[in-house]
C-alpha cells in the first residue's frame, strides 16, 4: 500500500502518529534538495526553538515537533515552481514560528505515487546522471550511466523477499534481544563527550546529492543551518552547540525510551540483484548518522588499540591483512 491504512481511511494529524509508527513517512515523497537562502535564518531559528524544547523536555509531543520539521518545511508540495515553492514554505514557517501545527496532516504532504523502486528509462537514467555530475559527484554519475547500459533485471515479490530477508525473533536466537535491550551501563563508565569542532567537521565533509532517510533531512540542509564557513555567527554557533548537545545525547543513549523509534528506526531500500534477488539497503535518519559518524572520530584511535589484532574493519586493506 501506498499509505498507512489508518491514514488512508481518514487524514491524521502528523503529531498524532506515535513514534513507532513514524516509518510511515517514507510514503512521502523524498525532500526539496535545497533550502532557498532566503529562509536559512529563519529555518535555523526554528531549529534551535524546537530542539531546545526537546532537550529540555521528556515529552513525547516535543521530540515528535522537532522530527517532523524537515517533513514538514522540505516538502515540495503540490509546488510547480520555484515561486509556488517558496510561497509553500513561508506559509508553514509562519505557521511553525507560532507552534501552530493543525493543517498539518498526513495527506497535506506530498504522497509518493508508488513505493516500489524501479529502474527508470533512460532519459530519466542520463538526467539524474547529469544532476550528479553538475554536483560534482562524478563517481555516481557514472555509476547511473553505467547502469543504463545494463541489462534491466526486474524483480518479483519485492515485498515478501524485504520480509524473508528479516525474521522474525524465534526461540533459537543466538542472542538474547530483550536481555540485550535491558542491558545497562555501570554509573562509572566514562561518558563520551563529542566537542562541537568535531560535529562541524562531520557535517562539513557530508557528501552531496545523498539519499534521505524517512526524515526527509537531507545533508545540503544540514549543512545550510550549520553555515557555510568554519567561523560561525552567534545564531549559527547557537545551533552548532545545541545540535552537538542532541548528538551527543543519542551517542550516550540519553534519549527518552518513548521516542527512540525516531532515531533507531531505518528505510529499507530493495536493490536488485540477478537470478530475481534483492539486496536490502537501510537508510537512516541523518541525527543517526552523525552521532555514529562522530563517535567513530573521538573513539577511534582508542577502539583501533583496544581491538588490535581482532578487529580489522577500523582500517584500510583489512580484507588483506586477514587473508
Amino acid at each position: 500500500q501506498n499509505v498507512p491504512e489508518e491514514a488512508a481511511r481518514q487524514d491524521i494529524p502528523l503529531l498524532d502518529f506515535d513514534p513507532e509508527d513514524m516509518g510511515n513517512l517514507a510514503a512521502i515523497q523524498n525532500s526539496i534538495a535545497f533550502i532557498p537562502s532566503k529562509f536559512i535564518r529563519r529555518l535555523r531559528l526554528l531549529w534551535i526553538k524546537y530542539l531546545q524544547r526537546a532537550l529540555d523536555s521528556d515529552e513525547v509531543i516535543d521530540w515528535k515537533k522537532y522530527f517532523l520539521l524537515p517533513v514538514i518545511l522540505f516538502d515540495s508540495g503540490a509546488a510547480s515552481s520555484s515561486s509556488d515553492l517558496k510561497k509553500n514554505m513561508s506559509q508553514r514557517i509562519t505557521l511553525l514560528e507560532v507552534d501552530n501545527w493543525d493543517s498539518f496532516t498526513f495527506f497535506s504532504l506530498s504522497i509518493r505515487k508508488d513505493n516500489v523502486h524501479q529502474q527508470g528509462s533512460e532519459d530519466k537514467l542520463y538526467a539524474l546522471a547529469k544532476k550528479f555530475a553538475k554536483a560534482g559527484e562524478l563517481s555516481k554519475a557514472l555509476k547511473v550511466l553505467l547502469r543504463s547500459n545494463s541489462e534491466e533485471m526486474q524483480v518479483e515479490g519485492i515485498e515478501e523477499k524485504l520480509r524473508s530477508k528479516f525474521p522474525a525473533p524465534t526461540g533459537d536466537d543466538l542472542v538474547d534481544m530483550d536481555a540485550l535491550l535491558r542491558h545497562q551501563l555501570s554509573d562509572d563508565v566514562e561518558r563520551i563527550e563529542v566537542p562541537v569542532e568535531k560535529v562541524v567537521f562531520v557535517v562539513g565533509n557530508l557528501k552531496r546529492m545523498v539519499k534521505c532517510g524517512f526524515d526527509k533531512m537531507r545533508h545540503e540542509h544540514l549543512k545550510d543551518l550549520f553555515g557555510k564557513t568554519f567561523q560561525a555567527n552567534p545564531e549559527e554557533a547557537e545551533f552548532r552547540t545545541i545540535y552537538t548537545k542532541l548528538i551527543n545525547r543519542l551517542i550516550n543513549g540519553e534519549i527518552p525510551a518513548t521516542v527512540l523509534p525516531l532515531f533507531r528506526d531505518i528505510e529499507v531500500v530493495a536493490i536488485p540483484k540477478k537470478g530475481n534477488d534483492i539486496r536490502p539497503i537501510g537508510i537512516n535518519t541523518l541525527d543517526r548518522k552523525i552521532a555514529a559518524a562522530a563517535s567513530n572520530l573521538v573513539l577511534k584511535d582508542l577502539s583501533r588499540e583496544h581491538f588490535k589484532g581482532l578487529q580489522f574493519c577500523m582500517e584500510k586493506n583489512g580484507c588483506e591483512k586477514i587473508v
